[in-house]
C-alpha cells in the first residue's frame, strides 16, 4: 500500500496534480472491520444543517458546531498563504489575523493536504487528529487548503476525531509527529476534570457499541472521551 501511494503521488504530480486511481474493491466485512464508520452520514448531516441555516438566514457556523459537537477556535481575515506542492503533497501555511473577539491575535495553520496544526500567537492551539476546519464566516462553506486565499473572512473550528485515531496506534499514523511536528497531541476537547464532573456534567458508558468498532465508550455531554476495544 505504501509503495502504491508513493508511486501514485509521483504520477499525480507529473499529470499536473490531477489524477484518478482505481483500487481494489472492499467487501462489506472489510469496511466494517477497518473503515471509519458513519463519516458519509456525518457529512450529509452537516450539509443539511448548513443549507437549512442558510435558508433561514441563521448562523451556519453555529449549526455546524451543534450538529458535529464542535468547538469554535478563531475568527478573522486571511492575510497570507504560503502554498507549494512537494512529493505529491500540498504543503504550506495560512496566517489569519483576528477580528471581533479575536482582534489583536494571530492564528497560523500548517497544512499537508489537510489542516494539521494551528498556533495562536505562537502557542499550539489545535492539532491532528482533531479535525481542524476553516469555514467561510458568512456562508459556512469549507475553505480547503487548495482554495483558501488572501482577504477571505473565515472562522476556524475543531470537530472531534474518531475514537480509533485517539489510540496509541492511531496517533502514530495521524498525530502531529506523523506530519513532522515535535508536539505531543493535546485535544481541544480535553477530558473534564473531577471538579467539572462534580458540578454535574453527565457521563454515560456504552457497552459493545454497534458500528464504532469498540467494546465500550465513555461519553461526556455527548462527546466520546475514551474508547476501548
Amino acid at each position: 500500500w505504501k509503495w502504491m501511494e508513493r508511486a501514485s503521488r509521483k504520477i499525480c504530480v507529473e499529470m499536473g496534480s490531477i489524477a484518478s486511481t482505481c483500487k481494489a474493491p472492499r467487501t462489506g466485512a472489510e469496511v466494517k472491520e477497518w473503515g471509519i464508520h458513519f463519516t458519509v452520514s456525518k457529512a450529509i448531516g452537516i450539509g443539511r444543517r448548513v443549507r437549512a441555516a442558510q435558508h433561514r438566514h441563521e448562523d451556519p457556523i453555529a449549526a455546524i458546531l451543534d450538529e458535529a459537537h464542535g468547538k469554535r477556535l478563531f475568527g478573522g481575515k486571511v492575510v497570507d498563504v504560503d502554498r507549494r506542492t512537494t512529493e505529491g503533497f500540498l504543503r504550506g501555511r495560512a496566517i489569519i489575523d483576528g477580528l471581533d473577539e479575536d482582534r489583536g491575535s494571530r492564528l497560523e495553520i500548517a497544512f499537508q493536504n489537510e489542516w494539521v496544526v494551528a498556533w495562536r500567537d505562537g502557542t499550539p492551539l489545535a492539532m491532528s487528529p482533531d479535525l481542524i476546519c476553516v469555514l467561510d464566516s458568512v456562508s459556512g462553506e469549507a475553505c480547503g487548503t487548495e482554495t483558501i486565499r488572501y482577504g477571505r473572512r473565515v472562522t476556524v473550528v475543531a470537530l472531534p476525531a474518531p475514537p480509533v485515531f485517539l489510540t496509541a496506534k492511531g496517533l502514530d499514523h495521524v498525530g502531529p509527529r506523523a506530519f513532522g511536528y515535535d508536539l505531543d497531541f493535546r485535544s481541544v476537547f480535553e477530558r473534564p476534570t473531577r471538579a467539572s464532573t462534580a458540578r454535574g456534567e453527565m457521563r454515560r458508558i456504552g457497552i459493545d457499541v454497534g458500528g464504532t468498532n469498540t467494546d465500550a465508550v465513555l461519553l461526556a455531554e455527548g462527546r466520546v472521551v475514551h474508547a476501548v476495544k
